[in-house]
């Protein structure tokens, strides 16, 4: 499996995971989530969160309770990309 990387650019996932943080990716080809976290590639956005799969919809949950739960169709649309990556590994540049 081809491993990925992505630096985190807000604070949703703040006070586990800080903005700079580097993500080490790897797509697992799972289909059901129950908390894990991952990285959702959906349409032009990427969005790094805590995944659930519920009833024909993806919940993706933030660490912080500042920002929302965002809902997305699952399996999405026709003309939708989607990728989902498991989070493996964080590097902190401390």
């Amino acid at each position: 499996r081809r491993q990925r990387q992505m630096c985190i650019r807000d604070s949703s996932m703040q006070p586990d995971y800080q903005d700079g943080d580097i993500l080490y990716l790897v797509d697992k080809g799972l289909t059901t989530y129950n908390g894990d976290l991952a990285v959702i590639a959906y349409g032009d956005r990427s969005y790094f969160k805590k995944i659930y799969t519920e009833n024909g919809r993806l919940r993706l949950v933030s660490l912080n309770d500042k920002y929302e739960d965002i809902i997305l169709d699952f399996p999405p649309a026709e003309d939708t990309h989607i990728k989902i990556y498991a989070v493996v590994g964080v590097y902190r540049g401390e």
